[in-house]
């Protein structure tokens, strides 16, 4: 008689087990090496697993505080690894914040030094001793006076340099065509004298021009002109053109319309050949027109006005050198700002996408199990009360704690407000400055003098 199938069970080891019907067990697991369990602690022996039971959506069981864990401890890598990154973005402010301390120290020293009002005043100055000249300026020059000038020497002392040194060479024998080394330096130094005459006529135009124009001031400017049999006394009002001063203009005229008249008459009858002492005349009238050149171009109040232009216009262009170097202090102080606050949200990002996705994985594993309600915790609300993913934490729950220490950087970021309230300052100063001629007592006689 064939009694019932005895029920399959695997091997045990010589351990009991349960049946398939029993309580659930935990996977046998073996002593560690080494370790004496003991027959009632011997853990490969299989133990019945523990009931799980229901908990509350703003609670955390082991593993998901393991694995929120296990994320803040990468998060706190990943903040250590981006540590270069944002130190060298610290650095990189600190020295653009020194960049423009240093362009707005360089520009309150040109401020202190007040170049700009001086260079300012000394223009208005000579704009206020020309104010009362009338219609005729005496700082007008014609604009081809200083061209006239540098043709007319010039060439007045190349006409005089090839006679003159011809004659020397005819006076010390040296032949037409230099034949060795010591007749090629006195060939050149024949020509000596021509350069010597060029400087003649340009001393001797500066002085009589020196003298003619003090003259002329006394003369051409006096309110009223004596009189004379021939006229009563004569008046001149400060928006009158000056008195006519004849004695310079006549005998220069006359002498440049003799000398051509007389050579349009030799040309006019070809029989006729002009003679020494015509000669003579001409190569004078061409020695008096350079002289005369330098004395057209001779004027000290044009050269004041434009020495005082030149002078504001060189203060200018370094004023705009310091602003530019200024903006660019300004621009790079920026672009450093931004550049860490880049590395600084770049960094929470890292951090916020770990936390994320160990939530994330979390809120899975509760959706699949049921035992932590169907409802997830609320999201925290950030600090100005608006509501979205808070920083660090992103529910209601304690998280495990993250190194933030590298994101301390974040202070370190230059404040450009007091460069600027200092720039704003002194560019009030220099606008006063520029529009002011009469200094203030600490500032006359600060700063630079050139």
């Amino acid at each position: 008689m064939t009694g019932p199938i005895p029920e399959q069970r695997p091997p045990t080891n010589g351990r009991a087990v349960l049946s398939a019907t029993a309580a659930p067990f935990y996977p046998p697991q073996r002593c560690p090496p080494g370790v004496d369990c003991g027959p009632d602690l011997d853990v490969s022996a299989a133990q019945p697993r523990r009931a799980r039971e229901d908990y509350d959506r703003l609670q955390l069981t082991n593993a998901e505080s393991a694995r929120l864990t296990t994320a803040a401890v990468d998060a706190s890598g990943l903040l250590e690894d981006a540590r270069p990154a944002v130190d060298a973005a610290v650095a990189a402010v600190r020295e653009a914040e020194q960049g423009g301390v240093r362009a707005v120290d360089a520009l309150e020293r040109f401020v202190r030094g007040n170049r700009l009002g001086r260079a300012r005043a000394a223009v208005d100055a000579v704009e206020e001793r020309h104010r009362h000249d009338g219609p005729e300026d005496r700082r007008h020059r014609p604009r081809w006076a200083r061209p006239l000038l540098w043709v007319a020497v010039p060439a007045t002392a190349l006409y005089d340099a090839v006679y003159f040194g011809e004659a020397f060479r005819f006076l010390i024998g040296l032949p037409e065509t230099p034949e060795n080394a010591a007749d090629w330096v006195q060939y050149v130094i024949s020509y000596l004298p021509g350069a010597l005459i060029g400087i003649a006529l340009m001393l001797a135009g500066f002085w009589l021009a020196e003298g003619l124009l003090r003259a002329r001031s006394h003369v051409e400017r006096r309110p009223e002109r004596p009189p004379r049999r021939w006229r009563a006394v004569l008046r001149r009002r400060p928006d009158d053109l000056p008195w006519p001063v004849w004695w310079v203009a006549l005998p220069f005229g006359a002498l440049v319309v003799t000398v051509l008249a007389v050579f349009a008459v030799v040309r006019s009858d070809p029989a006729a050949a002009p003679t020494p002492f015509l000669f003579g005349m001409l190569l004078l009238m061409f020695t008096l027109t350079s002289i005369a050149a330098k004395v057209l171009d001779h004027n000290p109040h044009r050269s004041a006005d434009e020495a005082a232009r030149r002078k504001l216009a060189a203060v200018e262009r370094d004023l705009r050198a310091l602003e530019d170097a200024r903006d660019a202090a300004f621009v790079a102080l920026g672009r450093a700002n931004d550049g860490l606050r880049g590395e600084i949200g770049r960094c929470r990002t890292l951090v916020a996408e770990r936390m994320r996705r160990a939530w994330t994985e979390i809120l899975h594993e509760r959706e699949g199990h049921g035992r932590a309600s169907d409802l997830a915790p609320a999201f925290r609300p950030l600090a100005d009360g608006s509501w979205g993913v808070g920083y660090p934490l992103l529910f209601d729950i304690a998280e495990p704690a993250i190194a933030l220490h590298v994101l301390d950087a974040e202070h370190a970021c230059g404040d450009p407000g007091p460069i600027e309230e200092r720039n704003a300052a002194l560019m009030a100063e220099l606008a006063w400055q520029a529009g002011s001629t009469d200094l203030p007592a600490d500032l006359a006689g600060a700063g630079d003098p050139g």
